[in-house]
């Protein structure tokens, strides 16, 4: 069994520094009671500070920015009250199994003892931080405003920078945009929007990170840590299998690239925007879209009239076959993607391999394009794909002219 922090004997000591560091029944006094507790229970205890115990300080972070007191003010009752309390800690664990009996358990000890103070006064900052930015943003719906402003790159600069700084969202570091879309948009918006940005923050830390409405879908912009578009992609698909209803219909992410600065959140929105384009064009099933993997798609269409003259002049002839072009088009799609094996090529056609077979050859035949030839193959990938993302053969290609 652990051990239970030191108490009964000692509460009078600890009760005695409370009062000297603040009012008793204010919010700092809850504060720095609370701090005792979970210092002391870690302490006793020889054991790291619980994720917890350590969401409980960050509520009381949130809840002095609620009470008007400054960030500063509460890191200084804490280091306060560690500096108070760190000499009495060996008479208060004198026979309990945290006592340090030697060198190396004092050093041990005293690690402990820094280690949940820093953590604790990270998550109060985190916390306070939070408040300020959510009280400051919700307040006039500028949440909203600010959010737009962000994406669409034509608001007024100077303001946005204003609100930026106000609420500590740093625009110095890069950010990226996750923009959601469902299929026939979404019902109860808001109770996805807050379980997404919930797991975005929990996952990714709460700063930097600002999540609303925009255009129908729903959209999140984060600061790029290191592993944010890990983190991202697996908030994205825990929020995803924890809706229900009408949430739970089909929806999709896509995650823009990185940039830095004001004017780089409405670029990673454009970059998001596209990929979720490209996907829906060439029919990717993925849930999160991520950044970089459509690059592809972009660099096809960079020239869309020669992507035009490439489609017209290999896949043209099919269009005069019985079918039409499109089951000639679903099968070189379909054998691509199963990386030229045949049998899983037609069991995703719902077609025999006989049938397959024969209608790689009808294309070879109309087309003058052997798919066993490799720059024969290459040319009718880069064919197919392009009169996907053309949307040939609905659209004429002489329309691109």
């Amino acid at each position: 069994m652990p051990s239970r922090p030191p108490r009964a004997s000692h509460d009078g000591e600890i009760g005695k520094i409370v009062e000297e560091l603040a009012k008793p029944g204010s919010v700092e006094s809850e504060l720095v009671a609370r701090y005792f507790e979970t210092l002391l229970g870690v302490v006793a205890q020889r054991r790291p500070a619980s994720q917890v115990e350590i969401d409980v300080f960050r509520g009381l972070g949130a809840s002095a920015a609620g009470h008007a007191i400054a960030a500063a003010h509460v890191l200084r009752l804490l280091a306060a009250g560690t500096s108070a309390l760190w000499p009495k800690l060996p008479d208060m664990l004198a026979g309990q199994p945290g006592h340090p009996r030697s060198r190396a358990d004092a050093i041990g000890l005293g690690t402990l003892v820094w280690d949940t103070a820093s953590a604790a006064g990270c998550a109060v900052l985190a916390g306070h931080e939070e408040a300020q930015r959510d009280a400051l943003l919700s307040g006039r719906g500028a949440d909203r405003t600010f959010l737009a402003g962000l994406l669409s790159g034509t608001a007024d600069v100077g303001h946005l920078l204003d609100v930026a700084e106000q609420a500590g969202f740093h625009l110095a570091v890069p950010h990226f945009v996750t923009v959601v879309e469902a299929e026939g948009g979404f019902t109860g918006a808001a109770r996805l929007l807050r379980t997404l940005e919930t797991a975005i923050r929990v996952r990714v830390g709460p700063g930097d990170v600002v999540a609303g409405q925009y255009r129908g879908d729903l959209v999140v912009v984060v600061s790029a840590a290191p592993d944010a578009f890990e983190q991202v992609s697996t908030a994205l698909t825990e929020a995803r299998d924890r809706a229900g209803g009408a949430e739970s219909r089909w929806w999709r992410a896509g995650i823009g690239r990185a940039w830095d600065g004001l004017r780089g959140v409405a670029l990673s929105y454009h970059d998001a925007r596209e990929a979720l384009h490209f996907a829906r064009q060439v029919g990717h099933d993925e849930l999160v879209v991520q950044p970089g993997r459509l690059l592809l798609y972009r660099v096809l269409l960079r020239d869309r009239r020669a992507m035009a003259d490439l489609v017209r002049s290999v896949l043209g002839p099919l269009r005069d076959a019985h079918h039409g072009a499109e089951p000639f088009l679903d099968t070189l799609e379909e054998y691509f993607a199963a990386d030229g094996v045949l049998t899983d090529a037609a069991r995703a056609l719902h077609l025999s391999v006989r049938a397959v077979s024969y209608r790689l050859d009808r294309i070879r035949v109309l087309t003058g394009h052997d798919i066993n030839v490799p720059i024969d193959r290459l040319t009718l990938q880069l064919a197919s794909t392009g009169a996907r993302l053309l949307d040939w053969p609905g659209q004429l290609l002489a329309d691109l002219d």
